[in-house]
């Protein structure tokens, strides 16, 4: 049944695409499930977006996700961001924490594979561990990323993975229940200033992911951010109090928030210098 689904939906955006003169780029036969939950997520915005001129750029977005989703891996296509800014750049620089397995709901796994991106994986997760450094070929960090090196923390890795973080943000948003009975263990940390230092990053990074399931504003805040030239960074908030903390300390950064119509439980940001 999910197959003929997703046909029929792939068809459906296909053909609201093509009413504006692109078309569906298919490199491979994607996971059905999930083929089938981006087809409907980009049919469902463009027909909610698209009669109207005061989106355009919600349109335009949406226009590039339809024609490129069968090789996103993001769960909010995250990854087709940052190629819709760039102009799908190849051999790029990207900085990803946490980064799970490196596959499922990646924002990084397109970038690599297809467009010839190297960069720097951080996943403090025991679990994730031999399935990260098995799936991608760059570099592979397994310390905590925090606003401080060398620091222990409690890491609470949870039954639902995605949803590990450091103990003291177990309860912070809404996902709170769902950490309750955790397995807990000590993670060493670095800071995201020495973690590119250390593995000798170059002065532009292309893209920051950041999702660290309640921790962002600390690590971000402890950032040099005069050290590096980032293009565009995608942060979770969880629409958290510190949403608008890391809207006040990006923006002070020079940072412009893009999309927030499309982006959900993130923010979207681009160099306003770009």
């Amino acid at each position: 049944m999910i197959r003929p689904l997703t046909r029929a939906l792939t068809s459906a955006v296909r053909s609201l695409v093509r009413q504006h003169g692109f078309d569906v780029v298919r490199y491979r036969e994607p996971d059905t499930s999930d083929a089938l939950r981006k087809a409907l997520h980009v049919l469902t915005e463009l027909r909610r977006f698209g009669g109207d001129d005061s989106f355009r750029e919600e349109t335009d977005f949406l226009r590039f996700c339809a024609m490129h989703y069968t090789n996103s891996k993001a769960q909010i296509f995250q990854d087709l961001f940052v190629q819709y800014v760039l102009a799908e750049k190849r051999d790029g620089f990207f900085v990803e924490f946490g980064a799970t397995n490196g596959v499922g709901r990646s924002n990084t796994h397109l970038l690599e594979k297809h467009y010839g991106w190297g960069g720097i994986l951080s996943e403090p997760a025991r679990t994730w561990h031999e399935a990260l450094k098995r799936n991608r070929n760059c570099t592979i960090e397994t310390r905590c990323v925090w606003d401080e090196t060398g620091n222990e923390l409690e890491f609470n890795e949870t039954s639902d993975p995605e949803l590990s973080t450091i103990d003291t943000f177990s309860s912070k948003d809404f996902h709170a229940s769902s950490r309750k009975s955790g397995e807990r263990y000590n993670v060493k940390t670095v800071s995201l200033n020495d973690l590119l230092a250390e593995h000798h990053a170059p002065h532009v990074i292309d893209y920051l992911s950041v999702d660290t399931e309640g921790s962002e504003l600390k690590i971000l805040s402890a950032f040099d951010f005069t050290r590096h030239r980032i293009k565009v960074i995608t942060v979770e908030h969880n629409n958290t109090r510190a949403r608008e903390g890391l809207h006040a300390l990006l923006t002070t950064n020079g940072f412009e928030r893009k999309l927030e119509n499309l982006s959900q439980w993130d923010d979207w940001y681009v160099a306003s210098n770009l």
